[in-house]
């Protein structure tokens, strides 16, 4: 059975988002990604629900978690 992480890395929001490592810093940075990160010890991680929300909202630059 395979499960689905409820977190994700950069990578695997790179891959949800088909862009490379340095487009999402950029879009990260310049607040174009306002989806915030989950700090758990050396690890950064993101819902994964909620960027899979976000991406079907149509990846707009101001969100607030879509009815979280």
């Amino acid at each position: 059975m395979n499960i689905d992480p409820l977190l994700i890395s950069y990578r695997d929001v790179c891959r949800m988002l088909s862009i490379g490592k340095n487009a999402f810093f950029a879009m990260r940075q310049s607040g174009r990604f306002p989806i915030k990160p989950i700090r758990l010890g050396g690890s950064v991680r993101y819902p994964r629900r909620e960027v899979e929300r976000w991406i079907e909202a149509g990846c707009p630059a101001h969100w607030k978690g879509g009815g979280r």
